[in-house]
């Protein structure tokens, strides 16, 4: 493993682990509309054993208990289990690196992945740890965002970033990953493909809408519910964050006010495929 894939895995879950109390603000709610279509893609039912990957507060663990199977969880940010394990007293939860888990082989029917793909700074070798883990006919399913241009309310961060923003030598560590490289449908398959999982692979579009007060709260929630766009805001000096902030909340009332309030719109992909 490279020393820039192990500091980038460092950089993220001691950022997860300070977000974690946090991260239900904004985008915790907004992954949690992603859940039961993840669910459905992997087939998950009754009885069957199921690993939910970055679990972060347990929402999908928590929702295929719902369905009664045997969920577990496994994250590498440890300020994420403790979350999981105080609301989710009933499910087994472990702290772990999704690329090298502390699990056996063929242990899961069926391996989760909600919007963690877009974080992994190997991610083929987290596919090859899913197939590991997976019995024969189960089945991966994973989330991720789509482009930023059907992310308005996401992608208006780096591109204010990038307009208005100074160059910030160490903001981000080395390794980290194209975050929406497997929203395209190519890449998506040959990844699961790569691994072994090339059984009935599907992949689904999934949009929804989601208010929020302000762009002044869509500002804060953002620094409260992400890792590596807060790190580059927070990297910049005073007057370059004030300038960012500003023109972010007001392109953000201009292009997403409705009404009372501001009306994100969310687009997300979500892949599947299954073992042989």
């Amino acid at each position: 493993m490279s020393a820039g894939a192990e500091e980038f895995k460092r950089f993220e879950a001691e950022g997860w682990g300070r977000k974690a109390e946090s991260y239900a603000s904004l985008t915790g709610a907004l992954t949690t509309r992603a859940v039961e279509p993840l669910l459905d893609a992997a087939g998950v039912g009754a009885g069957q054993r199921v690993l939910d990957v970055a679990t972060g507060p347990g929402y999908v663990a928590a929702a295929a208990l719902e369905r009664g199977a045997e969920p577990v969880g496994i994250d590498i940010a440890e300020g994420m289990i403790e979350v999981a394990r105080r609301e989710n007293p009933g499910i087994e939860f472990v702290l772990g690196d999704a690329e090298q888990m502390p699990l056996g082989a063929e242990e899961f029917d069926a391996v989760l992945a909600n919007f963690v793909i877009n974080h992994l700074p190997q991610p083929e070798v987290a596919a090859m740890e899913f197939a590991r883990v997976l019995r024969p006919g189960g089945r991966v399913a994973f989330s991720i965002w789509d482009e930023d241009e059907r992310n308005r309310w996401y992608g208006l961060a780096r591109e204010t970033l990038a307009e208005v923003g100074e160059a910030a030598p160490g903001a981000l560590p080395a390794g980290a990953p194209d975050p929406t490289r497997f929203a395209d449908r190519v890449e998506a398959r040959a990844l699961l493909a790569g691994a072994g999982l090339d059984r009935d692979f599907a992949m689904r579009h999934l949009e929804f809408e989601w208010p929020v007060p302000s762009g002044e709260s869509l500002w804060a929630n953002l620094l409260a519910g992400s890792v590596r766009t807060a790190a580059r805001i927070q990297a910049q000096d005073p007057d370059a964050q004030r300038r960012i902030r500003e023109l972010f909340t007001e392109r953000a009332e201009r292009e997403f006010r409705a009404g009372e309030e501001l009306l994100l719109r969310a687009s997300v992909q979500i892949a599947s495929a299954g073992a042989p």
